[in-house]
């Protein structure tokens, strides 16, 4: 079986027969090319991304794609119940001169907002 990965280009939309994946457009250095699947498309474009090439091809709220006068293929709540993560996790190496930061840097009054309202 072989496997297609495209990691370098921007992605414009996904091409959709008949209810059906069949390949995507997308930029490369300026240029609309377009690709098809012989198989199957599988997208993986993280949170947002998904959520915006899902809509840009068509799928998503009605309300919204006719706003930005994009054809619907598929009425769904593409994107509806996204919600912030309200912690990050970061690494960091620091040089022999630099300490880290001691005190807390949580304040717990905010993570009760954001469990109560995710914002």
């Amino acid at each position: 079986m072989t496997y297609s990965f495209y990691v370098i280009f921007l992605f414009i939309k996904i091409i959709i027969d008949n209810s059906f994946a069949k390949g995507v457009v997308y930029d490369f250095e300026g240029k609309t090319r377009t690709v098809r699947a012989y198989k199957e498309v599988i997208l993986s474009a993280g949170t947002v991304n998904t959520a915006q090439l899902l809509m840009l091809s068509g799928i998503g709220p009605r309300q919204e794609l006719e706003k930005h006068h994009i054809r619907v293929k598929a009425d769904l709540p593409v994107g509806k119940n996204m919600q912030d993560h309200w912690a990050a996790m970061l690494a960091f190496e620091l040089s022999d001169d630099i300490t880290p930061i001691q005190k807390k840097q949580v304040d717990e009054s905010k993570i009760k907002q954001y469990i109560s309202s995710k914002t």
